[in-house]
């Protein structure tokens, strides 16, 4: 399953893309029963659907779910990131100082988003809340697709590097209200980025 939704994430099988189980099966050196269970679980996800008809496919992408992923962040992550910001102390900082300079050394592609997925991880960690978090990941993923598809939006890293340490530094301060800000804003800003990016383009077709 993982090998799948890495494919599906780094946009090697995009959307509409029609899965061809026994191919599939073959080429990852497994039997039908569970790839089937691995689809199930994607489908669960929202990473594929199935039809009757055309069987199992890649989801489509479109604005008004980029949007309601990223207003389900807002709400979970900032509810973390509260908790979260008190209970803060020098090692768990450090471990996000840690994470930040590495995002900012350069580093691109598929390692940058696993890296800002360890980032926002370490933010919320002294909240303690592992069921949350579980589900803030699971929407980061979808995130992920969004702007890996949109591979001409990648300088979107310099800005997200930024706004980190902007986030980082309301943090230390203990500063939860504007630690909450910026974290909106932060998420919120790939709705409004990635969605006009989608909506040009199709108004170009």
């Amino acid at each position: 399953m993982d090998a799948l939704r890495g494919a599906i994430l780094r946009g090697e099988l995009l959307a509409g893309h029609s899965i061809r189980q026994d191919e599939l099966a073959a080429q990852l050196g497994i039997s039908r029963i569970p790839l089937r269970e691995a689809l199930r679980q994607l489908q669960a996800e929202g990473f594929v659907t199935s039809s009757p008809h055309r069987g199992v496919v890649v989801a489509a992408l479109s604005v008004e779910e980029l949007r309601e992923i990223c207003e389900l962040r807002t709400q979970l992550e900032c509810h973390l990131l509260a908790l979260a910001v008190p209970e803060h102390d020098a090692r768990s900082l450090a471990a996000v100082d840690a994470i930040l300079l590495a995002t900012r050394e350069g580093d691109t592609g598929e390692r940058w988003t696993d890296l800002n997925l360890q980032f926002h991880r370490a933010l919320y960690a002294p909240a303690r809340r592992p069921m949350i978090l579980a589900e803030v990941e699971r929407y980061h993923a979808h995130t992920e697709r969004y702007l890996r598809v949109f591979e001409a939006l990648f300088e979107h890293r310099d800005v997200a590097d930024g706004e980190h340490v902007l986030l980082v530094d309301a943090v230390r301060a203990g500063r939860i209200d504007l630690s909450v800000e910026i974290l909106r804003e932060h998420i919120m800003a790939i709705s409004r980025m990635v969605g006009e990016y989608m909506e040009g383009t199709r108004g170009a077709t």
